[in-house]
């Protein structure tokens, strides 16, 4: 899952989160643990899924660590916001709907 428009630009700590809560893995079996380690692939771009998944357990402890959201569900009331109001100064990461860019994720 991603945060846009009150995240940091750059900050990949501020735009991602983990999908992880017990009830979802019925879905994530279909998907590969997608919800629970996409997050991973922001850190460690080149990492395919396998090898992600592999290394989930440790990842997700240093993520938490460090700050990574997990199972944020009010992100959808919020529509993808990470929900605090930017400081003075703040160069938010612009929204790919308001840009002509391409998604990627």
């Amino acid at each position: 899952m991603h945060y846009y428009g009150d995240v940091e630009l750059g900050n990949v700590i501020q735009q991602t989160q983990v999908l992880n809560p017990w009830w979802m893995w019925p879905l994530q079996a279909f998907c590969f643990n997608f919800g629970s380690t996409h997050g991973i692939h922001h850190f460690v771009v080149k990492e395919p899924f396998y090898i992600r998944q592999m290394t989930a357990k440790v990842a997700h402890k240093v993520m938490a660590e460090m700050g990574v959201r997990f199972n944020d569900f009010g992100t959808f009331a919020r529509a993808n916001r990470l929900g605090f109001p930017p400081s003075a100064g703040f160069r938010s990461a612009p929204s790919p709907q308001a840009t002509n860019a391409p998604q990627r994720g």
